[in-house]
């Protein structure tokens, strides 16, 4: 799979809709597609079906369900930039298929698995059932479902987000949460 089907002009589209989006003020979470405003899969397919973003711009659905995710955890001004930040990243003709894998290693390994401090067994079977799972992930993906790809990283954000916030609890923890999964996504795909 390619990204953006190998069209620069078919990035420069997209990236252009999502810009009078933006400008419109035209984002809103929530909600996929009321008819004029929308969540950032919303506001370029004018529906919730992730699928299309393989379909029509050649990057996987899961990545387009981690988007949404971050989109929905995100504060109400960093969601608004998010969708241009995210489909910027993307750069044409490159396969990203592999990078969900990388972002869900970090999430258990670099993310969750320090949230977990408190000492004894229960604990010490957690730390252990995660750094299982990661190494699951460290072997060759191909025989992995694709469908399981896609929940797993969308429960992922979800899971690593509400460790991250069972302390404190609040909006501004969880939108803060969510920064940091956004900032290493990106990351994570232009290291491709």
């Amino acid at each position: 799979m390619k990204a953006y089907h190998g069209k620069e002009s078919l990035k420069q589209e997209v990236l252009a809709e999502l810009k009078a989006h933006y400008e419109a003020d035209n984002f809103i979470q929530g909600d996929y597609w009321d008819g004029k405003k929308g969540c950032a899969v919303g506001c370029l397919l004018k529906s919730g079906n992730h699928i299309e973003y393989e379909e029509r711009f050649g990057i996987p659905v899961y990545l387009a369900h981690l988007e949404d995710a971050i989109f929905e955890g995100l504060s109400l001004a960093d969601s608004k930039n998010w969708p241009l930040r995210f489909m910027s990243a993307f750069e044409v003709g490159k396969d990203y298929s592999g990078v969900v894998w990388d972002f869900l290693r970090w999430l258990l390994l670099d993310f969750l698995l320090p949230q977990i401090k408190n000492e004894g067994k229960i604990y010490d079977d957690v730390r252990t059932s995660i750094k299982g799972v990661a190494d699951v992930l460290e072997k060759d993906t191909a025989d992995v479902a694709y469908a399981d790809a896609d929940a797993a990283a969308r429960a992922a954000a979800s899971a690593a987000a509400y460790v991250y916030t069972a302390a404190a609890a609040d909006a501004d923890a969880r939108a803060d949460a969510y920064k940091i999964f956004a900032d290493k996504l990106i990351e994570l795909i232009k290291e491709i």
